[in-house]
């Protein structure tokens, strides 16, 4: 019975383990994705401003 108890306690910490490391890699993840977004916006708003400056300039 005691083995029993044991091997039960075991498989409830392994799986507690793959939960905790399931969800930090979907964190991760998802602010890779973010971050991805982020640098689109900020390379389309450069791109922007360098074509109104050409314009401007005529």
């Amino acid at each position: 019975m005691d083995n029993a108890f044991l091997i039960i306690v075991l498989a409830v910490a392994c799986i507690s383990v793959g939960i905790v490391r399931i969800g930090s890699w979907v964190i991760a993840h998802h602010e890779q994705e973010q971050t991805r977004v982020l640098l689109q916006q900020v390379y389309a708003a450069c791109a922007i401003a360098q074509v109104r400056a050409e314009v401007r300039r005529g």
